[in-house]
Order: structure tokens, then C-alpha cells, then sequence
């Protein structure tokens, strides 16, 4: 996965768009800006993430109720 963009308003709903460039999501901030005066518009950069792996489950191949 790349690094992306997001144009997030706080009075707003969840930024849904990525903007592979810094310059797409300024020209999309500013363009939501011209267009909602007094509002808004940050310009946020994703710089990591964080996934937890699916969890190991362990079954038992025997029925004495051991759990080794």
C-alpha cells in the first residue's frame, strides 16, 4: 500500500476519497473551501498503519478434553 492523502472536514462526514498527491488533495481543499466559506479543510497525509492478524486458533484433534 502507498502513502495517500485525505481532505477531512471536522463538521463533515468520514473523508472516503484517497488523493495519491499532496497537490490533488490541495486543489480539492481549496476548491470545498471556495465552495463552503468559513469552513474547514485539512489536508491530512497517511504515514503508517496498523492491522492486527487474524487471531490462531488452536483445535483439538482429540476428544480426552486435553488441551495438549
Amino acid at each position: 500500500m502507498s502513502d495517500f492523502y485525505l481532505v477531512w472536514n471536522p463538521d463533515g462526514t468520514n473523508p472516503r476519497f484517497r488523493h495519491s498527491t499532496r497537490t490533488g488533495a490541495l486543489t480539492e481543499a481549496q476548491r470545498l473551501a471556495a465552495a463552503q466559506p468559513g469552513r474547514d479543510f485539512y489536508v491530512l497525509h497517511a504515514v503508517s498503519v496498523s492491522r492486527v492478524k487474524d487471531p490462531v486458533e488452536t483445535v483439538s484433534l482429540t476428544d480426552d478434553g486435553l488441551p495438549f
